[in-house]
């Protein structure tokens, strides 16, 4: 008998698809997201998805009591437990509507195809070796499949929406002769402008208004972000241009807002300014080449999702778990996830006291401070003076997003205003001060999506030279005027537009 024929021996015998499963799985999750996923924030979720075969075959071989049709009933409960969700969100995506899209079709169907598959199994008189041989093999394949583009891929710059060639910053000369001021670009996550605050919410924002023209900043009243998500926003301002790989027309779900990311990532602000002598302080939610963020970053985006919606039970608690709680008449009052709220909120206060902390410590070499507060953008637990308060009791006592961002919008105000109190009273040399909103708030009337491009805008400049600022510069404009106000660059400032991307 030669090799090949003791390996199908091998292969008809041994239930090695109960384990590619799940690994077909997870291999899969990377080739669709090459190089975008942080797996800190996901390998409980991984822990979880491997041991569902220990846990489902101990439970089929307690009804079975038979090693090999444990093993396939087991496989039929596990392709079922990773993929229904597939299933469901196709149905739901193509017959929206439809009944066969609905839980109320689908949840009877599984149990059917579960209790069909025990009796036939518990019944079957003949060999499995086909069967082991097949699911052996097509489960290998599928993985092989998937592995394949992973080690030809072999690059993160496909996920680069910016100028892979880098050339701005490879023509970038460096100015010799120039004052190298400290810059703190210091972003308030959703901080909308002082008129859609005034026409929107009926709020006065005079008093941050009012700071900013008696510390000497240039106030940029009708200033607008280029896109309406953060990574983007952020990205394009760094990359000193609009982000030419990006597809607009897409819907965007976590796969299309990660590569906003990793254009945050390989922006070519920061090299630049490294070539300018500067040292890097980051003190946000993304990690920049050779400067990840100084406080640990949590799970913005949710990508444990990702892994999460492949467990059909999670799957099931996501899109239903409220019903079912109503029907049995188990009242727990909506609130947003309590440990992802906790995490923002923790990081607000640490990226506050981080920069607090910068602000007062003297350094002999020019410094760039990128301090990203993740508030007011909602969801916040704080109130207006910082403590944090319990989720309404009930719709009645809860308050509107409008009035929830209102007070989280005047906590943010009056941690800006103590940064740049303490940066402009310890200052030891020239500073530039940048404060912006990357978007503003996120109106649900579709009518009203141009307002969540207006944004915060205002600008300290040591040395008072605002020429090149008007009152409706845009983000992307903002370190263009930067090098050329400041290092003798002359970039074009570019036409200052909006793109509006349709999150999911």
């Amino acid at each position: 008998m030669n090799f090949i024929q003791i390996f199908k021996k091998h292969l008809e015998k041994a239930p090695y698809f109960l384990i590619l499963i799940p690994l077909f799985l997870i291999i899969h999750i990377e080739q669709e997201y090459q190089y975008l996923i942080p797996y800190s924030f996901v390998y409980s979720e991984i822990i979880q998805l491997l041991l569902a075969p220990l846990i489902i075959f101990s439970i089929s071989y307690f009804l079975l009591r038979d090693n090999k049709k444990a093993a396939l009933y087991a496989a039929i409960i596990l392709i079922i437990f990773y993929f229904f969700c597939d299933i469901k969100d196709w149905l739901h995506t193509e017959h929206p509507g439809l009944l066969i899209s609905t839980y109320t079709f689908l949840l009877p169907v599984v149990a059917i195809i579960l209790l069909s598959a025990y009796l036939g199994i518990k019944k079957s008189k003949g060999s499995s070796a086909n069967v082991f041989l097949f699911m052996n093999c097509i489960f290998f394949l599928f993985i092989v499949s998937d592995i394949i583009p992973l080690i030809t891929a072999g690059s993160t710059k496909k996920n680069d929406l910016g100028d892979h060639s880098k050339e701005l910053y490879k023509t970038y000369i460096p100015c010799k002769d120039c004052i190298k001021p400290d810059i703190y670009y210091l972003i308030a996550d959703a901080f909308t402008s002082s008129e859609v605050l005034q026409n929107e919410f009926n709020y006065d924002n005079r008093l941050l208004d009012s700071f900013f023209k008696k510390n000497g900043f240039f106030l940029i009243p009708h200033s607008k972000s280029n896109y309406n998500l953060t990574p983007f926003s952020i990205a394009s301002c760094f990359n000193l241009n609009y982000l030419a790989g990006l597809d607009y027309s897409k819907d965007f779900y976590i796969k299309e807002y990660l590569p906003g990311v990793s254009s945050v990532y390989s922006s070519e602000l920061i090299p630049i300014l490294k070539k300018e002598g500067y040292q890097i302080i980051n003190h946000s939610t993304f990690n920049i080449n050779g400067h990840p963020a100084s406080i640990k970053p949590f799970d913005i985006y949710d990508i444990y999702s990702l892994y999460q919606r492949h467990n059909i039970f999670k799957k099931i608690n996501t899109d239903i778990g409220w019903l079912i709680k109503q029907t049995l008449n188990i009242h727990v009052p909506y609130q947003d996830d309590p440990e992802y709220v906790k995490q923002k909120d923790i990081h607000f206060e640490k990226t506050f006291n981080a920069l607090l902390r910068t602000s007062i410590s003297p350094s002999e070499q020019p410094r760039f401070i990128y301090g990203h507060l993740v508030l007011p953008h909602l969801p916040s637990a704080f109130d207006s003076l910082g403590n944090r308060i319990k989720p309404a009791s009930n719709s009645s006592t809860k308050k509107s997003p409008k009035e929830r961002y209102i007070e989280v919008a005047i906590l943010t105000r009056k941690k800006l205003m103590q940064i740049i109190r303490s940066i402009i009273l310890n200052s030891k040399r020239p500073a530039l001060i940048i404060v912006q909103g990357d978007h503003g708030f996120r109106f649900p009337d579709k009518e009203k999506q141009e307002l969540e491009f207006a944004n915060l805008s205002a600008m300290y400049f040591y040395n008072k030279d605002y020429r090149l600022l008007h009152d409706s510069l845009s983000n992307v404009n903002t370190f263009r005027i930067v090098l050329n106000t400041f290092f003798k660059k002359n970039y074009p400032l570019l036409k200052d537009t909006s793109y509006y991307l349709q999150y999911k």
